[in-house]
């Protein structure tokens, strides 16, 4: 019978990145735990595709309880996540977006300042326009890449491209920001 699964689970000799596995004619199953919102995750990994997220268990679900969901899944042809699936992956964005908010305000804070800076010059100088606004959005998404590499000194980044686009995009934002009001305030 497709259902019927035997599992083997991680041993201290054998420590993986999984809880549980198995495996049948076609499919490999695996059970992990999510690093970023501790969930349980059925994962279903077929030969020359990329595995796919089939079940998802809030913490104090028992690991039985997903196997037994896993076996049940096992049966089908063509699996597929459940609304428990939908709930880990928000969870999960929420949360890695909560780890990135003190980057963006930092990004966001710089971008305002070289704006302000870059803006207050033009007007002080009279090389007012928007070409002036847009050398201050440059300089404020210059900023970005700066403040990613000191917010990851000395530690790995978790997702180094996400960081870099928040910095960036923040950064110029505030840049923006700041020079347009300015520009439009006193030019």
């Amino acid at each position: 019978m497709p259902g019927d699964l035997i599992w083997e689970d991680e041993t201290s000799t054998t420590p993986a990145w999984w809880l549980s596995r198995a495996s049948d004619s076609a499919r490999r199953y695996f059970i992990a735990r999510c690093p970023v919102t501790g969930w349980m995750l059925g994962i279903i990994r077929v030969t020359g595709q990329d595995d796919r997220v089939v079940a998802a268990a809030p913490p104090e679900v028992s690991i039985e309880a997903v196997k037994h969901h896993m076996a049940k899944l096992a049966g089908l042809a063509d699996p597929r996540g459940g609304p428990e699936v939908g709930r880990w992956r928000r969870r999960r964005f929420f949360k890695l977006a909560l780890k990135m908010v003190p980057l963006a305000v930092a990004a966001m804070t710089a971008g305002i300042a070289i704006g302000a800076a870059v803006a207050l010059f033009a007007i002080s100088t009279g090389l007012v326009g928007w070409p002036m606004a847009a050398v201050g959005v440059a300089f404020g998404a210059g900023a970005g890449p700066i403040l990613k590499a000191l917010a990851e000194r000395g530690r790995p980044a978790d997702n180094p491209w996400s960081r870099f686009l928040v910095a960036t995009f923040f950064a110029a934002l505030g840049a923006a920001l700041a020079a347009g009001g300015l520009l439009v305030l006193f030019q």
